[in-house]
């Protein structure tokens, strides 16, 4: 658990356009545990918001946004159709291969995998479109690969940056005061994903995940021994990577199960 905090230093971002309390530039942590004890039911994660709504991250999700917008560069492997990604696989050790993922009509745990291992494919071919151009490059004469980057000594100055984990959007903000950081913050994907109900009331991704989820579980002696496997696969499809303890209250019965998510570091 997190204290409010009531600083509010930056009303407006360096270009003029207003902040909210909540901005990252804004946010001041502020720990307050409580009196959970091991297994108790918690959470230190955030809420991060888009214009005050939740929203799910993940190598599907850059699958499925790519596809949508069609505001890739032109490219020689991958193709955004407003509906799918063409991915035209180069040859290498296997022979040319054209693949399609299309947009799913549902989104569930089972969709979440199958975009996940069209975005290993999608990943390679970004890969290795940049190493061709790197070649290129290399070949015109070019020998920079970096931009010097040095801190101001004075003065006050924001910084954010946005990229791509493997594991979904990763975002980072920054303010520094005379050369020292004095204030920083970052947004990883399994924090985004494992988010709690917001301000406004918005489920996070993976409780949203969750809701109507079918129990077809049917291998258990009593409610001691249920093993909740239904909900465990919907939250590991996200590929969290936290400790993450679920727990299930069996309706009529007054027993709550804590059941832990494992999961393993790949993409």
């Amino acid at each position: 658990y997190y204290a409010p905090w009531d600083d509010y230093p930056f009303q407006t971002d360096p270009q003029g356009n207003p902040l909210s309390p909540n901005h990252p530039w804004n946010k001041t942590i502020i720990p307050q545990p409580g009196s959970q004890q091991g297994q108790d039911r918690y959470s230190w994660g955030c809420a991060p918001t888009w214009d005050r709504h939740t929203f799910e991250v993940g190598a599907y999700a850059r699958m499925y946004l790519s596809a949508l917008a069609q505001k890739l560069p032109p490219s020689r492997y991958v193709e955004a159709t407003g509906r799918s990604l063409v991915l035209h696989l180069a040859k290498r050790q296997w022979p040319e291969l054209r693949a399609e993922w299309s947009v799913p009509a549902r989104w569930n745990a089972f969709e979440r995998n199958r975009a996940r291992a069209y975005a290993i494919a999608f990943n390679l071919m970004v890969t290795i479109e940049n190493i061709e151009r790197t070649k290129a490059l290399l070949a015109q004469g070019e020998q920079h690969v970096a931009v010097p980057l040095t801190i101001p000594e004075h003065g006050r100055h924001f910084g954010a940056g946005f990229w791509g984990a493997g594991r979904g959007f990763l975002a980072h903000w920054a303010v520094i005061d005379d050369g020292v950081l004095s204030n920083y913050q970052i947004s990883i994907p399994s924090r985004i994903n494992a988010s709690p109900r917001s301000p406004w009331g918005e489920l996070g991704a993976c409780e949203r995940a969750v809701l109507n989820t079918p129990i077809i579980e049917t291998n258990f002696r009593d409610e001691t021994d249920f093993k909740g496997i239904d909900i465990l696969r919907a939250i590991q499809s996200f590929d969290p990577c936290m400790p993450c303890t679920t727990h299930l209250r069996v309706e009529d019965t007054g027993t709550m199960l804590d059941r832990v998510v494992t999961t393993s570091c790949a993409i």
